[in-house]
């Protein structure tokens, strides 16, 4: 199988790749699921897993940030097969690690890898490789691959269950206030907000200063203390805003590199 899984965030990919994991388990064979960012990793690490606890699939996690006993113990069941379906990151097609019987690969967000790093990954196998690659937003490159790269392709286009429909809005500064009201609104009747900023350079020190003002202006709106993300966060820290564990008014604040 080569083949590019195309559908929106949420329309169900992960477990569609998992229904093809489970047939190449079931045969005897290891699955590799490659995500580009630890933080993706981690997500659908924590996804699989409450999937793959009730069917007996033996899943692990390995990341370039793991310490080195542990990353050489994941390392090792994977090799020895006691992990059927491996979750992690770059570090999955390095050096170091060996697949016993690695049979399905899946890319989440392939376009983030380039070629040679899809073919030391499925360079692992003893043989060619089942490929499942996921994509909500195929590029140029990605398009020109299914259509010249003899790859098949599969769309979700149904929307997830429960999902509404997008209501999107520009609005000038002059009514900044109006969309604080709004998000007060929206606080008070339980549900969460994510508001995404830039960094800002100061140009004396060359360094990059984090927004306060809008976390601030939160606090007073939503009368509960406000979140701040940043992608020097550590990795649990990035990932606490999306805990559904938090109190439904929580703001964060997540300004990208």
């Amino acid at each position: 199988m080569l083949r590019l899984l195309q559908g929106d965030v949420g329309a169900g990919k992960t477990v569609v790749a998992l229904a093809a994991a489970c047939q190449a388990i079931d045969a005897g064979s290891q699955v590799a699921f490659l995500a580009p960012t630890e933080i993706l990793a981690r997500q659908h690490f924590a996804t699989l897993e409450t999937l793959c606890r009730p069917l007996g699939i033996r899943i692990a996690l390995l990341t370039g940030r793991d310490r080195k006993a542990e990353r050489a113990a994941t390392q090792a069941a994977v090799a020895g097969g006691e992990v059927d379906l491996i979750v992690g990151t770059h570090a999955l097609f390095q050096d170091a690690i060996e697949y016993r019987a690695l049979g399905l690969v899946v890319i989440d967000e392939q376009h983030r890898f380039g070629v040679a790093q899809r073919l030391a990954l499925t360079a692992k196998a003893a043989w060619t490789p089942h490929l499942l690659a996921m994509t909500a937003t195929p590029i140029p490159r990605t398009l020109t691959l299914a259509l010249y790269g003899d790859m098949d392709v599969s769309r979700l286009d149904t929307r997830p269950p429960g999902r509404q429909s997008i209501d999107t809005r520009v609005v000038p500064l002059e009514r900044l206030d109006d969309v604080y009201d709004g998000l007060a609104r929206a606080l008070a009747s339980g549900a969460q907000a994510f508001g995404f900023a830039r960094w800002l350079m100061s140009r004396r020190r060359r360094t990059w200063r984090r927004p306060k003002r809008a976390p601030r202006r939160c606090d007073s709106v939503s009368g509960r203390r406000s979140g701040l993300c940043t992608a020097s966060s550590p990795v649990p820290a990035r990932m606490q805003p999306w805990r559904r564990s938090l109190p439904a008014r929580r703001v964060s604040w997540w300004p990208p590199r």
